[in-house]
C-alpha cells in the first residue's frame, strides 16, 4: 500500500512538474523579450504570458517536491536491489513521454527556423526568436527525462532478466 501510493505521489508530481517546466521554458523567454500577450502556438488566441508563467512556477515547485521526496522513499525502500523503484510501466512511461515530447518540439524548432525567413516585423523575429529558446531548454529538459528514466528502466530490465 506504502509503495503504491508512493508511486502514485511520484508519477502526479512528475507530470506536474514536467508540464510546468515546459510551459516555464515557453513563457520565461517571450518576457525576458517583452512579449507579454501570445499566440499559444495558433491555438489560443491572446494568451497572458505572465499568467502561464506564474501558474508554471507553483505547478513545477510542487510537483518537483512531491516527485523528490516520494522518489527518494521509493528508492530508500527498494535499495536491495530486487525491486525496482517503480514499475516497469512508470518507467516506460516517462521514458517514451521524453521521447515524443523530444521529437515533438525538435519537429517545431525545425518549423520555427523555416518561419524566420519569411519574417515580416520585429515583433514577429522576436517571437520565432523567443520560440526557439524556449524549444532549447524544452528538448534539453525532456531529455534529461527519457535519460534519467530510460537509464533505469535499461537497468531494471536487464536485472530482472538475470533474476529469472
Amino acid at each position: 500500500m506504502w509503495l503504491r501510493l508512493l508511486r502514485t505521489v511520484s508519477f502526479l508530481g512528475l507530470t506536474a512538474a514536467y508540464f510546468g517546466a515546459l510551459f516555464l521554458c515557453w513563457s520565461m523567454p517571450r518576457l525576458v523579450l517583452g512579449l507579454t500577450e501570445d499566440d499559444f502556438w495558433t491555438v489560443i488566441p491572446r494568451v497572458n504570458v505572465w499568467q502561464v508563467m506564474l501558474f508554471s512556477i507553483p505547478t513545477l515547485i510542487v510537483g518537483g517536491i512531491a516527485w523528490a521526496v516520494a522518489w527518494w522513499f521509493l528508492l530508500r525502500d527498494s535499495s536491495d536491489e530486487t525491486t525496482a523503484p517503480a514499475s516497469q510501466t512508470y518507467l516506460s512511461f516517462f521514458t517514451i513521454l521524453g521521447v515524443v515530447f523530444t521529437a515533438l518540439i525538435a519537429w517545431r524548432e525545425l518549423l520555427i527556423c523555416g518561419e524566420l525567413s519569411t519574417v515580416q516585423s520585429r515583433k514577429e523575429a522576436e517571437e520565432i526568436i523567443a520560440g526557439l529558446i524556449g524549444g532549447v531548454f524544452a528538448i534539453l529538459i525532456s531529455v534529461c527525462l527519457l535519460g534519467y528514466h530510460g537509464s533505469l528502466w535499461r537497468r531494471y530490465r536487464r536485472l530482472f532478466r538475470q533474476l529469472l
